[in-house]
């Protein structure tokens, strides 16, 4: 309608010509492209005052979809420089724009709308999007699935392997408990004919006598070795714990090396300090264990000698053999109890020994419940101390226990003078 200039009313409005990059708006959907979003309207004014006293201000109100439902954004009134209007770039979605008038700090017209969608791109769309979504699961799911059938299938070519080392490992201890048994009883030939030789030989042949003695003791001892790790390693040793007196133990294997200790000019003492307590063992792997320790102890020591000393506390009993030999490197303790392990291998090696005194030492001592530690220094020495779990019923005794003799160990053969050279501790 037309305005009176004489009189208060604001202007009048039409808002027309809505187009899109160039492209006039669809009247039915109203609905234009993303590639077309830049906006141009044209405002006509119904006034008969001067142009020049018209002000006028626009404004868009949108509204878009998200993941998380819909948002609505209201922009500020922004005035108007002419009689077109220019929006650019718009972003996908649901807008209405608004349109107003006055005359000069005159009151404002009634606004005029106009709706419009930008639509969004096929990869904003929400079945695109779900789309996306079932294609990664999808992929997600393939690929672990694709791992799983991948270690499963590792899984089982290594359970295969093991199952062939671990029968690999039966029948090699197998084979070395058969042949350590087959050959056990030559060597018991060859010690027995060798100590009816000593007694009716001349002094100057029985050196030649105790050389096969030592030999065949050497060898002996390499089967004993063999065989324990044999049935270590298939879990087949089983010790049945007994109160044994460790003292006593202690001091028969001291008169069994004592031969051996002197042949190298060493001493051998042993100090019972443990009141004849006892501790839960078995007499003859206890035996074994203090004849490893102290044969090692004699073999790797050039000068001086080796103690053996047992003490005990309320609740365990402890064995420790030192010696003053050549003492063990500290790279090489973390591996010192490890199977055929020996710190001095190959041209370098000048000691006897299969490297596997020491792991059976720990395993046995493990076995009855204690356990085995070393201090070392080269040059100075080296201390293995057993520790094992004492007889309960010793504690209340101490006082009133009258001395043990020691087992006569007299029928063990002689032992093998160990050899003076030597760079390290490994049997």
């Amino acid at each position: 309608p037309t305005v009176d200039p004489s009189s208060g009313e604001p202007p009048g409005l039409i808002l027309r010509d809505l187009a899109f990059s160039g492209t006039p708006l669809d009247p039915e959907s109203r609905t234009t492209g993303y590639d077309q979003r830049d906006l141009t309207a044209r405002i006509d004014i119904l006034s008969s005052v001067n142009r020049g006293q018209i002000e006028g201000q626009s404004r868009l109100i949108s509204e878009s979809a998200g993941l998380f439902g819909r948002s609505e954004s209201v922009s500020d009134w922004r005035w108007l420089s002419g009689a077109e209007l220019s929006l650019g770039n718009l972003a996908p979605g649901s807008y209405e724009l608004q349109v107003r008038a006055r005359k000069y700090r005159g009151d404002w017209s009634e606004t005029r709308t106009a709706s419009f969608t930008v639509a969004a791109p096929f990869w904003q769309q929400w079945w695109f999007i779900a789309l996306l979504a079932v294609g990664a699961f999808v992929l997600i799911r393939g690929f672990l699935a694709w791992k799983l059938r991948r270690v499963r299938l590792k899984n089982a070519v290594l359970q295969q392997h093991i199952r062939q080392l671990e029968e690999a490992d039966r029948a090699k201890n197998e084979f070395l408990s058969n042949m350590s048994h087959e050959i056990r009883t030559p060597i018991a030939a060859i010690l027995g004919f060798a100590a009816i030789l000593r007694e009716e030989l001349r002094d100057a042949h029985i050196e030649f006598v105790d050389h096969i003695t030592a030999g065949a003791q050497r060898l002996q001892r390499t089967l004993d070795s063999v065989l324990d790790l044999a049935q270590l390693s298939n879990d087949q040793l089983k010790i049945d714990l007994s109160p044994v007196d460790v003292g006593a133990e202690a001091a028969a294997a001291v008169t069994a090396m004592r031969h051996s200790a002197e042949k190298k000019g060493l001493t051998v003492r042993c100090f019972d300090e443990s009141a004849g307590a006892h501790a839960y063992s078995h007499g003859a792997h206890l035996a074994r264990v203090l004849d490893i320790l102290i044969f090692n102890a004699i073999k790797f020591t050039d000068e001086g000698g080796v103690t053996v000393a047992v003490s005990a506390t309320e609740s365990m009993v402890h064995v420790k053999v030192s010696d003053t030999g050549i003492g063990i490197e500290p790279s090489f303790l973390p591996r010192l109890f490890e199977p055929f392990r020996q710190a001095s291998t190959g041209a370098a090696r000048t000691h006897e020994g299969n490297g596997l005194g020491l792991s059976i030492t720990k395993r046995v001592i493990e076995l009855m419940g204690g356990s085995v530690d070393v201090q070392s220094k080269p040059g100075e020495g080296s201390t293995f101390t057993v520790t094992l779990r004492r007889h309960a019923n010793e504690r209340e005794l101490d006082a009133r226990r009258a001395p043990v003799r020691a087992p006569d160990r007299s029928t063990r053969p002689p032992h093998p003078v160990p050899p003076k050279t030597g760079t390290s501790k490994t049997d």
